[in-house]
Parts: C-alpha cells; sequence; structure tokens
C-alpha cells in the first residue's frame, strides 16, 4: 500500500473518530444540559408537584371556600366568585398536564384519580352546594358538605400518592442525570485519550515509515552524487513510494557504475594506444599490444599488432 494512500486512510480514519468523539459529546452534553431532555422531565415533576400540591390541582382552597359558604350565609357572593375562578384554574391545569410532556402513566394517573375526584367535587359544588346555599337550605348544605368532605378526602389521598410516586421518580432522573453527566465525561476523557493515541501512533508511523526512510535515501543520492557508488545498496524494496525511489536509485546506480566502468576502459585504451603509436614513432617494430581491456577494444589490439607485425616483415 502507498504512502499517499495510507495518509488518506489515516486521515479519514482521524476525522472519523473525531467526528464520532464530536457527536458522542455532544449527545451527552444535549442530554444533561439544561433544559435537555433530563433536565426537562425533572423540571416537568416539579413543576406538578408545585401544580397539584397548592391550588389549582389541589381542592383545599375550593373547599375551604365551600366550608366558608356553609358557614357563613352573607359569604355566598365572595365565595361564589372566588370558586368559579379556581374551577376555571383548575380545569386550565387539567388540560396542561393532559397536553404536557409527562410519561403516559402520570398521565393516566391523573385522569384516573386527580381529575375524577376532582370532576366529582366540582359538580358536588355547582349543582347541589351552591343552590342550597343560595336559599339557605342548611341541611341540604350539611349534607352536600359531608360528601364534599368524602371526595376531598379520596382527591387528598390520591394527590398524596401522585406526589410520592413524582418524588420517587424524579430521584430516578437525577441519579440518571448525574450517571448521565459522569458517562459523558468519562467518554470525553476516553475519546480525547484515543485521540491523543492516534495523534503519537501516526506521528511514530511518519517518522518510521516515511521520515527517516526518505532522510536514508536522501543520504544515498548525496554521496552517490559526490562519487560514492556503493552508498546505500539495498535490494528489498517497499511496495509504496519509498520503495519506487530505491528501485530508481539501483538503475541509477548500475548505469554509473557502467558509465564509470566504460570511462575507466576508454581511457586505459587511450593510453596503452597512445604507448603504442609512441613506439612505432620512434622506429620499434617489436612492440605489441597485450593489455587491451576484454570485449571490443580487443580488435584494435589485434588490428594494431597486425599493422605492426606487416611493417615489421617489410
Amino acid at each position: 500500500m502507498t504512502i499517499e494512500k495510507i495518509s488518506r486512510l489515516g486521515a479519514l480514519a482521524l476525522c472519523g473518530l473525531m467526528a464520532v468523539m464530536i457527536v458522542l459529546v455532544g449527545i451527552g452534553v444535549n442530554q444533561t444540559r439544561i433544559g435537555g431532555p433530563l433536565d426537562t422531565s425533572e423540571q416537568l415533576l416539579n413543576d406538578l408537584r408545585a401544580d397539584i400540591l397548592p391550588p389549582p390541582m389541589f381542592l383545599v382552597e375550593p373547599f375551604a371556600n365551600a366550608s366558608i359558604m356553609v358557614l357563613h350565609r352573607n359569604a355566598y357572593d365572595i365565595n361564589d366568585e372566588r370558586l368559579t375562578k379556581l374551577e376555571q384554574e383548575y380545569a386550565a391545569g387539567e388540560r396542561r398536564w393532559a397536553q404536557s410532556a409527562l410519561s403516559d402513566q402520570f398521565k393516566a394517573e391523573i385522569a384516573d384519580g386527580v381529575r375524577t375526584h376532582g370532576k366529582a367535587f366540582w359538580e358536588e359544588i355547582n349543582l347541589r352546594l351552591k343552590p342550597a346555599a343560595k336559599r339557605w337550605d342548611e341541611a341540604a348544605m350539611l349534607a352536600s358538605h359531608r360528601r364534599l368532605l368524602t371526595i376531598y378526602r379520596a382527591h387528598r389521598e390520591a394527590i398524596e400518592k401522585l406526589v410520592t410516586r413524582s418524588e420517587a421518580f424524579s430521584a430516578t432522573v437525577k441519579d440518571h442525570n448525574t450517571s448521565t453527566a459522569i458517562m459523558v465525561l468519562v467518554g470525553s476523557g476516553l475519546a480525547l485519550m484515543i485521540m491523543i493515541c492516534a495523534l503519537l501512533y501516526s506521528f511514530v508511523w511518519m517518522r518510521r515509515k516515511v521520515l527517516w526512510p526518505f532522510a536514508a535515501t536522501g543520504d544515498t543520492m548525496r554521496d552517490m552524487a559526490a562519487g560514492d557508488f556503493d552508498a546505500g545498496i539495498t535490494s528489498v524494496h517497499r511496495e509504496d513510494e519509498i520503495g519506487t525511489m530505491t528501485r530508481a536509485i539501483e538503475t541509477f546506480r548500475a548505469a554509473l557504475k557502467a558509465d564509470k566502468a566504460r570511462t575507466e576502459a576508454q581511457t586505459e585504451v587511450v593510453e596503452t594506444l597512445s604507448g603504442a603509436l609512441r613506439h612505432l614513432a620512434e622506429g620499434d617494430l617489436t612492440h605489441r599490444i597485450s593489455q587491451m581491456p576484454p570485449g571490443e577494444h580487443e580488435r584494435l589490439q589485434d588490428a594494431f599488432n597486425a599493422s605492426v607485425g606487416k611493417l615489421e616483415t617489410m
């Protein structure tokens, strides 16, 4: 595999690792941030308890106004107005929690317990207590008040159970929020360590597999340029760009050595032939060439010796 391909794959792997790390950290932060799913779930439960313990969803104030209406004849108008407003707030609270992001289980408990008792409570006030108080029918008012007390107690019991369950669930949500935050921190730390290790590994790999071989190849080329044709000889070549360079260097080495050998041979031929011609010029017809380099130069040796031999015969 070539260095270019390894570098490309390594860069893609590092980018992918970084992207995964960013996504995981982002998911964790989104889960635990203020306004995130866990925080929203916890806040909903807190809001639910804040809504059902005091009015409008808890019927303690409506029951108190109904009791005052029963006890004081001249308190009908002011309590009638207040009860009407509390009923409207109660209905608005029911609609709000029915459309909220609470779990279906909590919505079902609100509908089956709190809302059922609330409906019976307001029907008792509007259909029986108010008409009896308006005409000041003490027997009817007392009977209606007793029924209201029974409904109120059942409603309060349902409220207390719902509050207990919501508090327990809030504790679970808090624990989950805390554990998620810890997991995010630990995961972020691990991801950072993995990224650092990957970068260190990439650096070491680059030095061992790329930088050092490039430096050694450069030294070999420098020494060959200075005349050392035996510098850095290798017969094992890598299957990448470094291998391509070392193969090319060996090709250049062979060509340089061959050229050097030809140059040395030509120099020897020139010197040998010059010496033989000097002997011939001095009239020495007994001198023969015997150490000409092998190959095509031997024909020159044979031709010279044959020519001098003929001259000597003549």
